[in-house]
């Protein structure tokens, strides 16, 4: 996170029919960045998931973006896939659960 200040919303789905649609994850965590990375627990069963996520810098609880809809906010996905044009398949983007995972993803202005 390259600006320390607002929250990082985070958002897991398990159906591409959802992904990455808001209000339709199956769990999601909004949280207050105090330092150049956050960390962030499911509790989910075994199966294929997605994450979504932003950077809220001015906290107002929505995804800012230009007159195009390219968003001017800060986001990115599991997997690391980048998008171009529009925002990648449930596809690319799952990864499996099968035990205790942990995944990474870096979080870039585009």
């Amino acid at each position: 996170i390259k600006v320390i200040k607002g929250k990082v919303e985070i958002a897991l789905y398990n159906r591409a029919e959802t992904f990455p649609k808001s209000n339709k994850e199956i769990k999601s965590k909004r949280i207050t960045v105090k330092t150049d990375s956050v960390h962030c627990t499911f509790l989910v069963n075994k199966g294929y998931y997605a994450v979504a996520l932003y950077h809220d810098e001015n906290s107002n609880n929505i995804c800012d973006a230009n007159r195009l809809g390219i968003p001017t906010e800060s986001f990115a996905f599991s997997k690391d896939i980048r998008p171009f044009l529009s925002a990648p398949s449930f596809t690319k983007t799952k990864f499996l659960v099968k035990n205790d995972t942990i995944i990474y993803i870096r979080l870039d202005k585009y």
